[in-house]
Parts: C-alpha cells; sequence; structure tokens
C-alpha cells in the first residue's frame, strides 16, 4: 500500500500542527460491535430532562416575548398574554413568569418545562400580529406555530353629553362599567381550538415506527397490541414503555425503550430464524429524495423496509422536479439475512452529531454500560468499567464520491479522554485520528489488519477558543485519493477505492475513556451534488 505522509518543514513553519516524535505504540484497529437488544434496561439522557422515565400527561409551558413594538403598552400585553393563556390553559399547564423574563435552562429544568411559547408581536397600520412559535426548551426544535391577528376598532368622540353608560349583566343584577371605549382590539383571527391541542399534546408525545425481518409480526405496547410490523409513525406518551414481538412457533420477544417526546423513534427487531430476509434502510442529508430500488420508486427518504429478500439490489436517490427527475447519486445495497442494510446519501450534512442526524449513526461498542444519546449533540456516557475495546458511533454506509467533510474539535483541556475518527472504506483500508488532548496520531489499516503502528504524530501550535481544531478530509475521485488535514495542513495522502461504499465513526478507547460530547460539529458536503441542487432551484 502506498501512501504519503506530508511533513515538510517548510509547511508546517507557518501551518496548524507541528510533526512531534511519533509515539511508539501500536493501535487495535476500531470494529463495529453492536449491543444485543433487550440486554439492559435503557438510560434517560443526562443533559436532557425531557427524555424521561416516568411520563408526563399534561405538557407545562412559559410564555417568552421574543420582539415587540416599543410602543407596546403593559395593558396590551396583559390583554394579549391573557388570550394565550385561556386558549391554551385547557390542554397545558401555564407556568407565570414576569413578563419580560427569560429562563435559563437550569431554571426550565426545575420548573419541568415542555414548551416554550416564543411571541413575536409585530404592527401594521391598525392591524397587531401575534406569532407564537412552539418550542423545545431543549432541543433545537419547533413544535407548530400559530398566528393571533387584531384590529384596532375606535369609535368617533362623542361630546361629553353624549356619552354613554356600559353595564354588565350579572345574573340578575346590572352591573356598571366605565364610560363606553373609543377605541379596543378587535379579534380578526386565531388558531382553532383544535389546532392548538395537537401542538401542545406534541409536547408530551414521540413516535416511534417498527420494522421486523418477519413482516407481520405482532407488536404490544405495554401489554396492549397495537398493530403488526411494519408499523408506521405510531404517536406514543413519553417516558418508558415495554415493546413485545411476536409470530407463530416463537416466545414473544421483550424490548423495554424510553420515549422522548418530539422525537421519532426508528425501532429495528430481528428474527433469528428469518435465514433469507433482512431490512434496508435508506437516508439522505437532507432528506426528501426519492429511492428507487430495483427500478421501483419506493418512496423518499428516509426510507426503511423489512422482509426484503437476499440478495443485491441497485438502488438510485433521484430528485424529482415537475416532470423531470434527475439521478443525485446510485449504488448497489447488499441484503443479508437477520441484517440491517445501510445506505446513506449526506451530500449536505450540516450538523452531524445534532439529534437531527441520529439515524445516520448507529452505537457501537457491544457492552449494556455504555451509551451514546443525541441531545442537543452526540454525547458519550458510561455506567461502568468497559471491556477491551472501541466504542462510540458508526456511520450508516456512504455513497462514495467528491466529499469536503469538516470534522470540529474542542480545546486540549476540553477532552477528558481519547478520541478516534475513523474513515473506512467498507471492508478494506481505514485512517484513523488519534486525538489525546494536544497530540494528533495518524494510523493507517490496511484491508486486513487488525492493529497497526502509529505512522506519526502532530500537536497543534495555537488553538481558537471559538474556532476549536480541525479534522478536515476530502477525495478525490479523478485521482483516487484521501487527502487528510490537520486544520490547514495536509498531513496524509493515500489511494482511495471508489468502488467501494465508505464510512465513518466517532470513537473512545475503553482505557481513556471520554465522558460527554465528543465533538463540536462535523459537516458532509458533496460539492457536485449542492451545485447541481442550487441549480434545480433557481
Amino acid at each position: 500500500m502506498k501512501f504519503i505522509l506530508l511533513s515538510f518543514g517548510f509547511l508546517l513553519s507557518c501551518a496548524s500542527v507541528s510533526k512531534i516524535e511519533t509515539l511508539n505504540e501500536s493501535v487495535p484497529r476500531p470494529i463495529f460491535r453492536a449491543l444485543v437488544q433487550g440486554t439492559v434496561e435503557p438510560l434517560p439522557a443526562k443533559n436532557d430532562y425531557k427524555d424521561r422515565v416516568l411520563t408526563k400527561l399534561t405538557p407545562s409551558f412559559v410564555i417568552h416575548w421574543s420582539e415587540m413594538p416599543t410602543s407596546t403598552l403593559e395593558s396590551d400585553l396583559n390583554f394579549l398574554q391573557d388570550r394565550i393563556i385561556t386558549s391554551h390553559k385547557s390542554y397545558g399547564t401555564f407556568v407565570k413568569l414576569p413578563i419580560g423574563q427569560k429562563l435559563s435552562r437550569a431554571e426550565l429544568q426545575s420548573k419541568d418545562i415542555d414548551l416554550i411559547l416564543d411571541v413575536k408581536l409585530e404592527t401594521t397600520n391598525d392591524l397587531l400580529s401575534m406569532q407564537i412559535k412552539y418550542l423545545d426548551p431543549v432541543l433545537d426544535f419547533q413544535y407548530g406555530f400559530a398566528d393571533f391577528i387584531f384590529k384596532l376598532e375606535s369609535e368617533k368622540e362623542r361630546s361629553k353629553k353624549n356619552k354613554r353608560l356600559e353595564v354588565f349583566q350579572d345574573k340578575t343584577t346590572l352591573i356598571p362599567l366605565t364610560v363606553s371605549v373609543l377605541e379596543y382590539w378587535s379579534e380578526v383571527q386565531s388558531p382553532k381550538p383544535t389546532e392548538i391541542k395537537a401542538i401542545l399534546d406534541s409536547a408530551v408525545r414521540g413516535q416511534i415506527s417498527i420494522f421486523s425481518t418477519s413482516p407481520g409480526t405482532t407488536i404490544k405496547l405495554d401489554d396492549k397490541e397495537i398493530g403488526k410490523a411494519p408499523l408506521l409513525d405510531y404517536a406514543i406518551l413519553n417516558g418508558k414503555h415495554t415493546l413485545a414481538f411476536s409470530k407463530p412457533g416463537k416466545d414473544p420477544q421483550i424490548r423495554p425503550i424510553i420515549v422522548r417526546a418530539g422525537k421519532k423513534n426508528r425501532i429495528f427487531h430481528e428474527w433469528d430464524d428469518d435465514i433469507s430476509q433482512g431490512t434496508i434502510f435508506l437516508t439522505s442529508y437532507p432528506l426528501g429524495l426519492d429511492v428507487i430500488v430495483a427500478g421501483q420508486k419506493k418512496g423518499k427518504t428516509h426510507y426503511a423496509e423489512s422482509g426484503v429478500p437476499y440478495g443485491s439490489y441497485p438502488i438510485q436517490f433521484v430528485r424529482s422536479k415537475l416532470n423531470d427527475s434527475f439521478e443525485y447519486a446510485n449504488s448497489s445495497i447488499a441484503i443479508r439475512p437477520r441484517t440491517i442494510s445501510t445506505l446513506s446519501l449526506p451530500f449536505a450534512l450540516e450538523q452531524g452529531v445534532s439529534w437531527e442526524a441520529e439515524d445516520f449513526w448507529t452505537s457501537s461498542g457491544g457492552s449494556p454500560h455504555f451509551s451514546s444519546t443525541f441531545t442537543g449533540t452526540l454525547t458519550f456516557d458510561s455506567s461502568h468499567d468497559l471491556p477491551v475495546g472501541w466504542y462510540g458511533v458508526f456511520s450508516q454506509n456512504m455513497i462514495p464520491d467528491r466529499i469536503v467533510s469538516n470534522v470540529n474539535l474542542g480545546l486540549a483541556d476540553e477532552l477528558g479522554g481519547r478520541i478516534g475518527f475513523l474513515i473506512s472504506e467498507v471492508a478494506g483500508k481505514s485512517t484513523l485520528l488519534l486525538v489525546d488532548k494536544t497530540d494528533f496520531h495518524v494510523i493507517s489499516y490496511s484491508g486486513g489488519e487488525t492493529e497497526a503502528r502509529i505512522l506519526a504524530s502532530y500537536r497543534w501550535n495555537s488553538e481558537d477558543k471559538e474556532k476549536g481544531r480541525s479534522i478536515v478530509w476530502e477525495t478525490d475521485p479523478e485521482k483516487q485519493l484521501l487527502k487528510v488535514y490537520l486544520g490547514s495542513t495536509l498531513v496524509l495522502e493515500k489511494p482511495w477505492d471508489f468502488k467501494s461504499q465508505w464510512q465513518i465513526a466517532i470513537l473512545t478507547p475503553h482505557n481513556s475513556f471520554f465522558k460527554g460530547n465528543p465533538l463540536r460539529g462535523i459537516k458532509i458536503h458533496y460539492p457536485d451534488m449542492i451545485k447541481f441542487e442550487e441549480k434545480l432551484k433557481k
């Protein structure tokens, strides 16, 4: 195998890193190790209080006035807040705050808030618009929106002699109020009660989609039958639940789950006697591409299907516009018994470790004491000493093409353990960037190697608190190369297989385990596809 390590002194003198003495260490090759489902009770995420074990039936909400004209009267604000409360109180619990106050994350958690009603006021001529966004207090997520519109009604001012007295009938008596109001807000548009109820209800419910290698598998939720696989977008209250899978001739299999309100969960169940069929899971970022399997249009990404017969299938990712279809990429997928075969086209993945990208990753390690969660961003944790090996997340198989990807890490003092970033050809060569606080070590594995020695070591010259430290990897289809940079410094260039699918992984070793957020972020771009997408939008 030929590869080039670039360490020329002239280049490094003004570069992001400096070459240091190579660490004399042999590093085991990371491999994917699945956790057998049902072997351990699921644990809620530590930094997401809405990831609950105990079910909450009614959402709690606060009102945050995010934007308003400077001329807004306090009396108008009180009126508008009362209007929000009266229209929402039947479906949630209002937690009162002084108008203008905004709670911190800790305060939101202490009050167990499920929704923030973010309110924006705008005035145009005689109209007042109140726009409400229903925001999750932890995740960057919006449950819905609603608009209230009011019109300023006025009466011509009359002489004092002609003022009239308004009264209010209270059962059997007439109660005098004030003289007639010359101006007041009249409501001309508001959301329907059913719309408000649906939004608030979604703040305490998640969704599950269940797939099985045996279509028709009976599914029970908390001892109640809810349908048969495949079951799509089934709404379920937050909290801990128990799923049971059954089919003729097999004992029921139990799987505990925790449902987080607002999130969609895909659950795959494999039977050990399904020797002739498997499951496919196809994604794209952004989602919404048409999926064609063996010439048959199946749906849009993200797409999953179980009970697919064993074999190899051609896959196309297509963008449809009016009467035209444009193929973005094509590849093939091999279906194996009792397995989930994945393929992804992350051609414009911007927030690669956020909760929106959770489907792109699969937890690896094999130990029930390790957890990887996506609560705002990827988080590693362990509840016990871990067996020997690597722990983290592996991506879905990626379609090969021209790629530019930026992996952003924190500063040296933010790392309490080692972090590994792996780039692999599926069943082929791999490159591992091992980060140990200030030092970055480059390891290259051939197809059959189970471990390899460190090739070169580098140290960051200076750290930027805001920008962090970046690993950039890019592929060149014309020259069939993989290039790896530390900041602006090219540190590795090696031949790369563009016929094989690729995979990346974010990892930490058992003997220097990192707890917390291993990355600040990761972006993956397919530049040619992004340019084509921009042309289509014009």
